[in-house]
């Protein structure tokens, strides 16, 4: 995998963070893409580690920000500094709905996907599998902009 690609992975994974949930629970804990392999962890009140449960060679840290019901991020990544904005929006189903906003890489705005990733709590290390389905239908659609 290119280092573009890991880009966009680790973009896609950073995109997860509840509204609904408690503020201290937001950012705290791992959270899965579906059959991504992606895994988040959300360490203390500013950072955030990315790996994958099926390539090694997706490590990456970084830092974010959120307000409301957006959250935007910074991560260096093999010398390259990427940004990615995010709203999401969490489901009753306790999983969380997250779609890029803007994703640029050292400036540059790059393509990133415009549909809703579906992300769950997991805990790889304990057997806790990601789910098995990470995108939402093509057809949902966007709550109003705030």
């Amino acid at each position: 995998m290119n280092t573009r690609m890991h880009c966009a992975v680790i973009s896609l994974v950073l995109s997860v963070v509840p509204r609904a949930v408690p503020s201290e629970d937001l950012f705290s804990g791992t959270w899965c893409v579906g059959r991504q392999g992606l895994v988040i962890s959300f360490i203390g009140g500013d950072t955030v580690h990315v790996t994958s449960l099926n390539d090694a060679s997706i490590d990456g840290w970084g830092t974010y920000t959120r307000d409301g019901s957006r959250l935007t991020a910074t991560m260096t990544n093999e010398d390259l500094e990427l940004k990615m904005g995010y709203k999401y929006r969490v489901k009753e189903d306790a999983t969380i709905r997250a779609k890029i906003l803007f994703f640029t890489v050292d400036g540059d705005s790059v393509n990133h996907p415009h549909r809703w990733l579906r992300m769950q709590r997991c805990d790889p290390e304990k057997g806790i599998p990601p789910g098995e389905d990470d995108e939402e239908e093509d057809g949902e659609e966007d709550e109003e902009e705030e």
